[in-house]
């Protein structure tokens, strides 16, 4: 929307004023992060959707609920895509690099599996053998061989 700004305030162990002031149920944040991402990244809610953090989202053993108002309410505000969205702010997103111009999976050469990450409820997340993601034809990852 026109002259909306988004505002974000990182916790800082070393500044009380930011601490989290009451408990957090993991799975209502990974269900309210993936409504946001549902609702406003259009043509780029595969990628994220489709981390393993996601899995029960995807397979519907925890829906999102009803999403059809986010629709009206896009329409209603006129808001512009998402690409608009990075493309405005890449200064941020693109000239600094935090998307990259390109992504890539480690695939050991003896089993053939890739490297990922398995995610925990809390961090740290261990590292672990997996099949990989695709390759050049799907989704354009590109893998190292080790």
């Amino acid at each position: 929307a026109e002259g909306a700004y988004v505002a974000h305030m990182w916790r800082d162990p070393g500044n009380p004023k930011t601490q989290l002031k009451y408990p957090m149920p993991t799975e209502a944040v990974m269900r309210n992060k993936a409504r946001a991402v549902s609702a406003w990244m259009q043509e780029f809610t595969a990628k994220p959707m489709s981390f393993p953090e996601y899995e029960d989202i995807v397979s519907g053993l925890r829906p999102l609920g009803d999403m059809s108002n986010f629709d009206r309410l896009r329409k209603k505000l006129q808001c512009a895509p998402f690409s608009h969205y990075l493309q405005r702010f890449s200064y941020v997103y693109l000239e600094s690099g935090l998307i990259p111009p390109e992504v890539f999976q480690l695939r050991d050469a003896s089993t053939g599996l890739c490297i990922e990450r398995v995610p925990h409820t809390r961090a740290p997340h261990p590292m672990a053998l997996a099949p990989c993601a695709g390759g050049e034809s799907v989704g354009g990852v590109s893998e190292l061989q080790l």
